[in-house]
């Protein structure tokens, strides 16, 4: 289970009603179109004053660039980009020898998608500031969106000759290198990337797929469970202008959403930060007492964290995540009633709440209610088939019923749809290798998985050493079995497990007996 962090929401602090439009010229005659209605009561004060300030100098100065970039700026820095590209049109207009007007033009409508119109702005911006890193990369963004693989690599080389270490730049090379089918100076790329940047899960994730595609696929696997493991941290871009769009962004909602994405990050303290300065402006957002309440509870301030998350619902009764995250707590103090009592509050308000799915497998087992707890695992199996905790919890929960059948059945479905989880093999290749039952087991299929697995983690965990020596004694290979389950208890000894050791030194003594070991 995890806590609930609700990613920043794609709603707009600002309901446009109409769209800004301002039209200024370079002919000094022309005045400012007249501004549609733009309804600022609905901004928080703060915001209000911004935006008022911005048009009132639009408005009053029509030949200004200044003025209608910077409200170009606002615009874009709150994400309304039609309204941003217009502005930055007119500053343009009025001022083409600006760059700074032309390189904000060309980040919107990159940002729109719009390719081959923020490749001419950028290029305008190059031909003023040849060596602008910033600018050459989004152009070479650009090319490789278009497709002009090789302009786009020209682009991204000429940024590492400027500066070998922007591993953005690397991994630009890299996506156009895969593209173009040169595979082996694309993972040298992609190496230095991950090299600059080690939590880079995009690198990774390539690196990955290009291991796969030139046939090494142990490494590729090891590289596509690091990217799966790791946070996307993707290096920043020492960027000033796109810096300072997001020193325009100011009020109790974008204070929540910075402290959203800080979250998200792992950035724990600079997030309760923000999430505090949030509520200190508005106390009666939900989910910032919320979100707080979820930052706590990761620092396991358990009492700080029930205080906000219960702020949060005594705002807004059916805040789902800030009750799942209360149930998270009670099922971390072992108080398993109330965890269930929440967990289901959240899958009534959601039914297809994974977490609140799986809690519930998790909880109503030692409760007693076994069946009850099945039913909620093929729940979130269904709402994250690639997940792979449902089917082990589905495998031990079912063989605890005796129901082996049911419990083969559901790891082999988790192992269908994720082939590369090393666990969902290894608990297959065990229950298949010590099921009671003779006309389930099947050793042979169990030593074909626990091999790979072992083969993929080095033989250095000793659970897929223990399923492969069980695969081995039903096989009546036993000499081999305590061979292997001797590394098996070694390398948990190694790892500190002492109650696994002891468990497979009891395998040992029946392997010399030439007796399998059966669940």
């Amino acid at each position: 289970m995890r806590i609930a962090v609700r990613k920043r929401s794609s709603n707009k602090m600002l309901i446009v009603m109409g769209i800004c439009v301002i039209v200024l010229g370079c002919d000094q005659e022309k005045q400012l179109s007249p501004l549609p209605e733009f309804p600022l009561e609905t901004l928080e004060p703060m915001v209000k004053e911004q935006f008022s300030k911005a048009i009132l100098a639009a408005r009053s100065n029509p030949n200004d660039a200044k003025a209608s970039g910077r409200l170009g700026m606002i615009f874009h820095a709150y994400g309304y980009h039609v309204s941003a590209k217009q502005c930055y049109e007119s500053a343009v207009q009025l001022d083409t020898e600006n760059w700074k007007w032309h390189y904000y033009l060309g980040l919107v409508l990159a940002e729109n998608g719009e390719w081959p119109e923020a490749s001419a702005e950028f290029d305008a911006v190059l031909e003023l500031r040849p060596d602008d890193l910033p600018a050459l990369i989004y152009k070479a963004d650009a090319n490789r969106q278009q497709n002009l693989l090789e302009s786009a690599l020209v682009g991204y080389l000429k940024v590492l000759r400027l500066d070998i270490d922007i591993a953005i730049a690397h991994y630009g090379a890299a996506r156009t290198l895969v593209s173009m089918d040169d595979l082996e100076v694309a993972l040298n790329h992609l190496e230095l990337a991950i090299e600059l940047a080690p939590g880079y899960g995009s690198a990774r994730y390539l690196l990955g797929q290009t291991l796969r595609k030139l046939g090494r696929p142990d490494e590729a696997r090891q590289q596509l469970q690091l990217a799966q493991e790791q946070r996307d941290e993707s290096p920043p871009l020492r960027d000033p202008l796109a810096a300072a769009l997001d020193d325009l962004k100011i009020g109790a909602n974008e204070a929540l959403h910075q402290g959203i994405e800080l979250l998200q990050a792992g950035k724990i303290d600079q997030a309760i930060t923000l999430l505090k300065e949030s509520i200190s402006i508005d106390s009666n957002l939900a989910e910032a007492n919320a979100q707080l309440g979820a930052a706590y509870l990761q620092k396991n301030e358990f009492e700080l964290a029930k205080s906000f998350l219960r702020q949060a619902i005594k705002i807004d009764s059916d805040f789902a995540d800030a009750i799942y995250n209360l149930g998270l707590i009670a099922h971390r103090e072992k108080e398993l009633t109330e965890a269930v009592a929440r967990f289901e509050a959240v899958v009534n308000l959601r039914p297809d709440h994974f977490d609140a799915h799986l809690g519930l497998g998790i909880d109503l087992i030692p409760l007693g209610q076994t069946d009850s707890a099945i039913q909620h695992l093929f729940l979130a199996s269904s709402a994250k088939p690639l997940d792979p905790r449902p089917y082990l919890r589905l495998g031990t929960a079912l063989s605890s019923l005796g129901r082996i059948d049911d419990a083969i059945d559901a790891l082999e479905i988790g192992h269908k749809r994720l082939p590369d989880d090393l666990t969902l093999a290894y608990r297959l290749a065990w229950i298949l290798a010590t099921c009671p039952d003779e006309q389930l087991l099947n050793p042979q299929r169990a030593l074909e998985l626990s091999l790979r697995v072992c083969l993929v983690t080095g033989k250095r965990l000793p659970q897929p050493l223990d399923a492969q020596a069980a695969a081995l004694a039903s096989l009546g290979r036993f000499d081999e079995a305590i061979e292997i389950a001797n590394q098996a208890r070694q390398s948990a000894l190694a790892a500190g497990k002492q109650a696994l050791a002891e468990q497979i030194a009891t395998r040992i003594e029946l392997y010399r007996l030439e007796q399998p070991h059966r669940q």
